[in-house]
Order: structure tokens, then sequence, then C-alpha cells
């Protein structure tokens, strides 16, 4: 029982860790589109996009 429940608990954490790893590149991926289409994070002129 003790094996058991020590395979769950590590690919309980295997898989917190691949979640953690997954999110971090889609930050990134996120902030350098944002950087290659010319938007830094200071850039607030995406408010005169919106139609009203």
């Amino acid at each position: 029982m003790d094996t058991l429940l020590s395979i769950i608990i590590a690919l309980s954490f295997g898989g917190a860790a691949i979640l953690a790893i997954w999110l971090l590149v889609e930050a990134a991926d996120a902030v350098l589109r944002r950087r290659r289409d010319g938007k830094d994070e200071d850039d607030f002129d995406d408010f005169d996009d919106f139609r009203y």
C-alpha cells in the first residue's frame, strides 16, 4: 500500500511540475508575441481600438 501511495504522490508532483512549466512557457510566449507585435507592457494605446 505504501508503494502505491508513493507512486501516486510522485505522479501528482510530476503533473504539477509539468503544469508549472507549461504555464511558464505560455506566459513567455505571450510576452514575446506582444514584443514582436510592437506592444510593450507600458503601451496603453489599445484603448483606441475599441468600438463603441
